[in-house]
């Protein structure tokens, strides 16, 4: 069976802080709907962040299998919702 990323008092407690954080740097009143919206920014930003920490790997060392392991589901899941896309090549047009 495969770890689950921890949800623990420590992620809770970032999570809550930077919320916080962005809805008072964008100066919105602080309503449930807007700690939604911050919330939901923020879980956007971390998804799209480990998309780029992954392409950023070497291709040849990227290790799927770790991969999953660290964010707690399986290799194919993994590869199916965070694969860098293919780079463009120069086809001499």
């Amino acid at each position: 069976m495969r770890p689950n990323p921890l949800t623990d008092e420590h992620a809770l407690a970032a999570i809550i802080t930077a919320a916080e954080q962005l809805a008072q740097d964008r100066d919105w009143d602080y309503t449930d709907l807007t700690y939604i919206q911050a919330m939901s920014g923020l879980a956007a930003t971390a998804e799209a962040m480990i998309t780029t920490t992954i392409a950023q790997m070497d291709p040849d060392q990227r290790d799927w299998n770790q991969i999953a392991d660290a964010l707690g589901t399986t290799p194919g899941q993994a590869r199916h919702d965070h694969q860098p896309p293919p780079l463009a090549t120069n086809t001499d047009f």
